[in-house]
């Protein structure tokens, strides 16, 4: 009997598809298998994916198979994007229809997340802007993926940009391939509308982002439960754990743009334009429910008197008093002219609702209420925060003449201690600080060198402790920031020996040195343990970092036989061909190394000596 065209793609696979030649099978699924290939002409590496057609099927579905896969082929080669898988070719080789498409090395994000379980909070948000960067590209192009889950993500090791992959469950607005009624999608990522049959459109890839990126935050998936049925109903309505009861770190815009994705009503889902705004500008003021309840409550808490309180605490300790005199003279002058069309702004983004032209006098009053309450808290908090600063200013002064400090101001303190630290004297400076540790306006200050004299002096347990505590208000990262460039000499000592785990964590978080643009150019240093200190720091803060050059510098700047081994083998694996030229340098020199890098240049590269 005539073996139908599935059982031929599980044989021993052809040895070619057109031109591009088969080195091994890479993985199999529901639609087939794909294989790493190569391409004899352009010298790379590509994956092809053979769709497994059984020809017992009715002749209708089998031509239906046929149509689907030459749509998708058609519909990826129009998409061109960083972080979609590009196609190269398609064909058909002894009755088993292929499409070549880039081959990626690394792994996928189910791989990632079956390693890590949960990522780390720059690693997701990295993921997801890539992801939804490539659905917004897709979408202009009027495809839907249908299919978005960890399996169809792939993670580039070169670049570590995120790529959507495996547009095989593609549906193109004009085709009609679907029938009413069906479902194509993978259980626990397919949407409400994928599940019920009803029509299918870009939301449907907004809801399985939704629950993907779920999944990366919290290690756990929203929907899975004991049997399909059970998941379809979870899915269907929107039966889920809030993030808040899973891990206790999520930022606000993250758990907002989860909770404004899975909604059952795909009129109620962001867009994939919002998603990548909150993704951008880390905004978490986009209120999901939409209730005139809840908005009027968010009014009522701006218009409480503990509200007003602690928000005029807070401007009055960033403020001086001559710009609160400023301010305070041209507020009055604001609100004798303006106030009330302010007022009707405010009321209307906040509440929902317009005061109608009728409510005139009473917005009026209602206006000239609320400034004056406004107006007497600034009085009264001004005048209090004053005398406390006076007080404070005059008991810090002299504690420090009593040390022998001759100062004008505790900011000075804070520039001694500095100075201090510069020329290594640590003890002084430990009690230069002592006296300002308590100092509202230079407190913080004072714990930012607190913890570079610990770190300067070893005491790496201390000083992740006291960077840890900085870490937990926006004020405290604020103040790490901006003694980035003094952190970074600290640093500078310690790069050129292997960084402890602890040293690692701290520069990539508490520290966020991986935002300061030298971390990237010590990626390029010839010493071996500054640039891998700085590939590690880097790693560890969820940033992508191009491991080529770092390989290359190794092959030509190591003296260590089995790093430059290693970098040889490293860079064969990437075959990027950016490394040939090092490659060929080394295969010149004589040793076992030689003899690796042409290996690797023969059979990586197809170049020969």
């Amino acid at each position: 009997m005539e073996k139908n065209n599935s059982e031929r793609a599980k044989d021993i696979p052809p040895k070619q598809f057109g031109r591009y030649k088969v080195l091994k099978l890479l993985g199999e699924g529901a639609m087939g298998r794909v294989y790493l290939s190569e391409d004899p002409i352009l010298k790379r590496r590509l994956a092809i994916k053979v769709i497994a057609i059984n020809n017992d099927l009715h002749q209708s579905m089998h031509k239906e198979y046929l149509e689907r896969f030459k749509i998708e082929a058609q519909s990826c080669a129009i998409l061109n994007h960083p972080s979609i898988v590009t196609v190269y070719d398609a064909g058909e080789e002894s009755g088993l229809p292929w499409i070549a498409f880039e081959y990626v090395e690394g792994e996928s994000l189910e791989e990632l997340l079956r390693r890590q379980k949960r990522l780390r909070t720059q690693q997701c948000t990295e993921i997801a802007k890539d992801i939804v960067s490539a659905m917004i590209h897709a979408h202009k192009h009027n495809i839907i993926h249908r299919d978005i889950k960890p399996a169809n993500i792939l993670i580039d090791d070169k670049t570590g940009i995120a790529k959507l992959s495996d547009f095989g469950m593609i549906k193109s607005p004009s085709s009609t391939l679907t029938q009413d009624g069906s479902t194509v999608g993978s259980p626990g990522y397919m949407s409400p509308e994928q599940i019920d049959g009803t029509t299918i459109d870009c939301y449907s890839d907004i809801f399985s982002f939704g629950i993907v990126l779920y999944e990366m935050l919290t290690g756990e998936h929203p929907f899975i439960r004991e049997s399909i049925p059970a998941t379809f109903y979870a899915t269907l309505n929107c039966n889920y754990k809030p993030l808040s009861e899973i891990v206790e770190d999520v930022p606000p815009f993250l758990n907002n743009i989860v909770t404004g994705t899975l909604f059952s009503a795909k009129k109620k889902r962001l867009s994939t334009v919002e998603i990548k705004h909150l993704l951008e500008t880390k905004n978490d003021c986009r209120d999901n429910n939409n209730s005139r309840s809840n908005k009027l409550g968010e009014l009522k808490k701006f218009l409480h008197p503990g509200f007003l309180t602690d928000t005029v605490k807070c401007y009055l300790k960033s403020t001086s008093f001559k710009q609160l005199k400023t301010d305070l003279f041209g507020y009055l002058k604001t609100a004798k002219s303006n106030c009330t069309p302010i007022l009707k702004d405010f009321t209307n983004r906040i509440c929902g609702f317009s005061w109608k032209d009728t409510d005139k006098h009473q917005l009026t009053i209602f206006s000239y209420c609320l400034s004056g309450l406004i107006i007497l808290l600034l009085v009264v908090f001004g005048i209090s925060t004053i005398a406390k600063s006076s007080k404070e200013r005059g008991a810090i002064l002299s504690a420090a003449e009593e040390k022998g400090y001759e100062v004008r101001s505790p900011a000075c303190l804070i520039d001694t201690s500095r100075a201090l630290l510069s020329t290594g004297r640590l003890s002084e400076a430990r009690k230069v600080l002592s006296i300002v540790k308590n100092c509202s306006n230079n407190g913080l200050k004072a714990q930012v060198l607190k913890g570079r004299v610990a770190l300067i002096a070893g005491d790496y347990g201390e000083a992740s402790a006291v960077f840890s505590e900085l870490e937990q208000s926006e004020a405290g990262i604020s103040s790490i920031i901006e003694e980035h460039a003094f952190l970074m000499e600290d640093f500078s000592k310690l790069m050129k020996e292997q960084l402890s785990s602890v040293l690692i964590e701290l520069a990539a978080h508490s520290l966020r040195l991986s935002q300061h643009p030298r971390m990237h150019q010590w990626t390029e240093d010839h010493h071996y343990w500054v640039r891998w200190n700085a590939v590690r720091i880097l790693q560890n803060a969820g940033e992508r970092v191009d491991l080529v050059p770092v390989y290359i510098l190794d092959l030509t700047h190591s003296a260590s036989h089995r790093t430059r081994v290693q970098a040889v083998e490293r860079l064969g694996e990437f075959g990027d061909p950016r490394a040939i030229p090092a490659l060929q340098a080394m295969s010149g020199r004589r040793g076992s190394g030689a003899r690796v890098a042409q290996r690797v240049l023969r059979e990586e590269f197809g170049v020969e000596d």
